[in-house]
């Protein structure tokens, strides 16, 4: 291979790599609002937008990094600080008097 094949070789490489969307980092669902003015939410640090394709609904956008076009996993729509769904609420809590 010459010389100017290889530099051309890289250049391409390099012009293909940079055309990737910088990657997004969200911290609530308020951040995520698609291009068509549709409305996503913020799962892993990444915005997700419905797609029925996907078991859980959700699939990341093109700014997700490494997670970029991918469904989102159930794990990563669960809300932190939720309590499961058979914890004891406030009302049925015992009394600490």
């Amino acid at each position: 291979m010459t010389w100017t094949r290889l530099l051309t070789s890289v250049l391409l490489v390099g012009a293909v790599v940079s055309c990737k969307p910088k990657e997004y980092v969200c911290t609530q669902d308020q951040e995520c609002v698609a291009s068509n003015g549709g409305y996503g939410r913020c799962a892993h640090s990444h915005c997700a937008y419905s797609d029925n394709t996907c078991p859980t609904g959700w699939r990341f956008d093109d700014t997700a990094g490494a997670d970029a076009d991918l469904c989102v996993d159930p794990e990563y729509l669960v809300t932190p600080d939720a309590a499961p769904a058979d914890a004891p609420s406030a009302v049925d809590a015992p009394s600490t008097d």
